[in-house]
């Protein structure tokens, strides 16, 4: 089977706890060729997200037993975490190699490269999820506002 190497998993109602279970088993069944997983929480009661990324690498075993003196383990380890509220934005940018994800090197000539996702298309996203309220003061829509609400619409997006 071929695996992919960088999953997403999104949960709403689904536990913190099962979403972490869920990355885990990728990293284990996949024979190490998912390299990462992005985790997804969302919480409509709070409007949050959070976002964690988690990247199989080799690390110092700090608990080592008998069997295993210490040395290095290698395993999901947490490399990022971004949360995302109504009033901000903590542990952006988001950085991916392109080579944990195509599984070689960018080709710069062909305009390949990491990916750096920043606090503003962070933000952008959050706002697809819950687009922001419109002032009580302003009773008149703009006609930027009014195609954007369309674009938004017709996307799929929910607007109020």
């Amino acid at each position: 089977m071929d695996w992919p190497t960088i999953i997403l998993e999104c949960g709403v109602s689904e536990m913190p706890r099962r979403l972490k279970a869920d990355a885990r088993w990728w990293f284990e069944n996949s024979d190490g060729a998912v390299i990462l997983v992005l985790l997804f929480f969302v919480s409509v009661r709070d409007k949050t997200i959070r976002i964690e990324l988690w990247k199989r690498a080799t690390v110092e075993n700090l608990q080592p037993t008998r069997g295993n003196d210490g040395g290095e383990v290698t395993g999901p380890t947490l490399q990022r975490v971004i949360n995302i509220t109504p009033e901000s934005v903590t542990g952006a940018p988001l950085k991916l190699k392109f080579e944990d994800i195509f599984l070689r090197k960018p080709k710069t000539k062909r305009g390949e490269a990491n990916y750096t996702i920043t606090e503003h298309d962070l933000r952008t996203y959050y706002n697809h999820v819950w687009p922001p309220v419109p002032e009580a003061s302003s009773q008149d829509e703009s006609s930027a506002e009014a195609e954007s609400r369309a674009i938004s619409a017709s996307e799929g997006f929910v607007v109020d």
